[in-house]
């Protein structure tokens, strides 16, 4: 979780699509509701193009509640939960950590909601414009996007930190 000098948290969730490293969409506000998860994976998809046949995420609130649940069914989507326990659901729980660079996840930098906003839109144009991956044969997630690939088999997980 994100916060500001003044101590305000920010939650953050992101959309990655597993196969292309990309982060498809984000979304920050002091809480994320189950109606904010649906709403920004209804935008990612029609911004995308395409329908996941799956979702992974851990089971929190926000991706188990039934708002959610109703609208992945609408659209054929089956949801694969990873059990928080697991090594596997540690990436997940640490994305923030992992993805952020420091600069990002440091209080300090940051008066408002805003000054971390902008930040975050630098950083996710980075990520997915500049940052070369090893397992995308170290090319970043948008040149690997650029190849032709079934769009539907991609899955895509959820992250909120």
């Amino acid at each position: 979780m994100l916060r500001t000098r003044k101590g305000r948290a920010l939650r953050v969730l992101f959309i990655i699509d597993e196969y292309t490293k990309r982060i498809v969409a984000s979304y920050m506000a002091p809480s994320i509701k189950q109606e904010d998860v649906a709403r920004v994976l209804l935008e990612a998809m029609i911004r995308e193009q395409a329908q996941p046949e799956n979702i992974r995420s851990d089971n929190g609130s926000e991706f188990i509640a039934e708002t959610v649940q109703e609208f992945m069914a609408a659209n054929g989507i089956k949801a694969i939960y990873i059990d928080s326990r697991l090594p596997l659901a540690e990436r997940g729980h640490r994305v923030l950590q992992l993805l952020l660079p420091p600069g990002v996840r440091r209080p300090v930098w940051f008066h408002n909601y805003d000054d971390i906003d902008v930040a975050m839109g630098d950083w996710l144009r980075d990520y997915n414009r500049y940052r070369p991956h090893g397992s995308l044969g170290f090319k970043t997630p948008e040149e690997f996007a650029g190849k032709p690939v079934d769009r539907r088999a991609h899955l895509l997980t959820l992250v909120a930190a």
